[in-house]
């Protein structure tokens, strides 16, 4: 910094007398009148004294600051040395919940062959790499979640039988990593009721030729708030959530229910249609849905009391 200064008042000084040169003698800009360089010289000297006398403050002060600063530094340095060990201390169990690849491949291959025991060893092929790809890096992060492992593992197992292969969508490996154990119990539990249901409507429609051919969709069976709370001993508001999750991931959607009214007016009667959007009070299943609960889940009726 003094080394700047100094070197800008001379700077300055010279600039000055080329100035006056200039102005007095345009041919001869170049040239100092020797008694006009004396005084010039003795006015640099003199501010750069002044200068030096700046410096020489500047450098005496210097261990005031540092004696102000330096107390204050070092308190912040170990107060952010203690911030890094608490978040370390923190942190440990969390990569020591990260499991390995030997530790993946050690737990899929005892898992995924105890659900493919009863596959037929020719029925047994490679997993698509699209799906057991992302499935086996999402497993490095669920070693505390075993119901999210039991998933993966269905829809490993899934995607290695012959028969069941094309059922196995990429995307549920998304869908896995965006649920909580409620959506699962939730989407199970709506599942469950929806086969039962739909089993109870085919077999009552078998008896009439004019409905048997009515196609059953699983949009058609819904199930209503007051049943999956009173089932899952759960809150109104973890209900909502679960249920706005499972919209968003495109599994279940709000049961939209249709019909027809007889209306009389004047004599004249006549037929209308109505729609009801029943919201949070009514949903069901979306064939999305219903396909990711059968690739990754296999609730039984007996678990949910149908």
């Amino acid at each position: 910094a003094a080394c700047a200064v100094l070197l800008k008042t001379m700077r300055a000084f010279y600039q000055s007398q080329l100035s006056c040169a200039r102005a007095s003698n345009p041919r001869a800009r170049w040239f100092i009148h020797p008694r006009r360089k004396r005084r010039g010289i003795k006015n640099l000297f003199r501010k750069v004294k002044d200068t030096a006398e700046i410096v020489k403050g500047i450098v005496e002060h210097v261990p005031v600051y540092q004696d102000l600063v330096q107390p204050a530094a070092k308190e912040l340095g170990t107060a952010l040395q203690t911030v890094a060990k608490t978040v370390h201390i923190a942190l440990a169990p969390v990569s020591a919940l990260v499991w390995g690849y030997e530790q993946i491949k050690e737990w899929v291959q005892q898992t995924v062959t105890e659900k493919l025991k009863d596959v037929p060893p020719d029925e047994i092929v490679p997993p698509r790499v699209a799906v057991a790809g992302p499935t086996i890096e999402a497993l490095r992060f669920a070693a505390e979640e075993p119901t999210m492992r039991e998933l993966y593992a269905n829809l490993l197992a899934t995607s290695m039988s012959s028969k069941k292969q094309s059922k196995a969508h990429p995307a549920f490996v998304e869908i896995i990593r965006q649920l909580e154990v409620i959506d699962v119990h939730l989407l199970n539990f709506i599942y469950a009721r929806y086969i039962e249901t739909r089993k109870d409507r085919e077999e009552m429609w078998s008896r009439h030729s004019s409905l048997s051919d009515y196609p059953l969709q699983s949009i058609d069976f819904p199930i209503y708030k007051f049943q999956v709370t009173e089932m899952l001993k759960i809150e109104e508001s973890e209900y909502m959530k679960s249920v706005d999750n499972l919209i968003r991931l495109r599994c279940i959607t709000p049961y939209v229910e249709e019909g027809n009214v007889e209306t009389e007016v004047d004599g004249i009667y006549d037929n209308k249609t109505f729609t009801v959007f029943h919201n949070y009070d009514g949903i069901c299943m979306t064939p999305f849905g219903v396909g990711f609960v059968e690739a990754c889940t296999n609730p039984s009726k007996s678990e949910y009391d149908i």
